[in-house]
């Protein structure tokens, strides 16, 4: 489940991070969305987009960097590949969105160590880890660098399943998206490494097994989401942003000084989605709203959301 790296603001609205200390969250219990839709350039929102299969024919090799371009024509894997077009036809549809010039490339490339793992390919969710065959026969890890952001815009990008995910924003600090597409998993087992003790036990004590799939993904994609938002190693993430439930309200603590929002979604039945926004000193996460918007074929319905948490500041 390797992610995409995500990009502040070009000009932060805040000073830099702090050294962090933890900060909790409560969050009211209730399904309904923080604020009402706000329009595309209003100063204090985080939209977040979710494009399928349908925005894969809108995908323009014309429109990608050269290293993009490169990457693109080395993907072997056809799901690999039909993510990764959807996602850059997303991409390159929110950038222009947000205000930013077409053909300026949609992220920076970065091919790091090659690698032998067998275990290692096509097993992720697909926020952007790609594999191609290297010369010597090595599988080569390609892993996806920051999307680049129109000025003064924070971004984050991901992929699963056959959907891709962005979340944008001018005023946020930093923002993170991921997105999961529900599969046969070990739950339990996963949840007892990957997820803090008493994570785990609530997990294990839901009686329904659709409630453990459904907070399994709540716990995963929160943490993936603050891991790019607070540029963290997925592992320190997984350690570090913890999170619980109690009678419907949501609690976590998260190493940040920063105010943050956090929001989990169902877009539909087999998709989980998480965004996060580190906000700036001059709002409020009770200020901050957030838009959701499916592309290019507009949601049937609203999206249900799983759980909504807010920190102290």
């Amino acid at each position: 489940m390797a992610a995409d790296r995500d990009v502040p603001p070009a000009v932060p609205a805040s000073p830099a991070e702090a050294a962090p200390a933890p900060t909790h969250a409560a969050a009211a219990a209730t399904s309904a969305p923080l604020g009402p839709t706000p329009a595309l350039d209003s100063a204090s929102a985080l939209t977040i987009w979710l494009a399928g299969p349908a925005a894969r024919p809108l995908f323009t090799p014309q429109a990608q960097s050269t290293d993009d371009l490169t990457r693109w024509r080395d993907i072997v894997n056809t799901r690999k590949r039909e993510e990764w077009e959807i996602s850059r036809a997303l991409l390159e549809h929110v950038r222009a969105q947000m205000g930013a010039p077409r053909h300026g490339g949609a992220s920076r490339a970065a091919v790091v160590a090659a690698r032998t793992d067998a275990a290692d390919g096509g097993g992720d969710s697909g926020d952007g880890a790609l594999l191609r065959a290297g010369r010597s026969g090595q599988r080569v890890r390609v892993e996806s660098a920051a999307p680049r952001a129109p000025a003064g815009v924070a971004l984050s990008l991901s992929h699963s399943g056959g959907h891709s995910a962005a979340a944008a924003s001018r005023v946020a600090v930093r923002v993170g998206v991921d997105v999961e597409c529900e599969r046969p998993r070990d739950l339990a087992r996963i949840g007892r490494f990957a997820f803090a003790a008493r994570e785990s036990a609530q997990l294990e004590a839901l009686a329904a097994a659709d409630a453990r799939v459904e907070r399994f993904y709540i716990l995963w994609t929160l943490k993936e989401a603050f891991a790019k938002a607070l540029s963290l190693p997925l592992l320190a993430s997984l350690r570090q942003c913890t999170f619980s439930e109690d009678g419907g309200a949501w609690r976590g603590s998260v190493p940040t000084a920063n105010a943050w929002l956090a929001q989990t979604f169902r877009p539909s039945p087999t998709l989980v989605l998480s965004v996060v926004a580190l906000l700036p000193e001059h709002i409020s996460p009770e200020n901050f709203s957030l838009s959701t918007h499916e592309w290019p074929t507009p949601a049937a319905s609203p999206w249900r959301t799983l759980a909504t948490l807010r920190s102290d500041a």
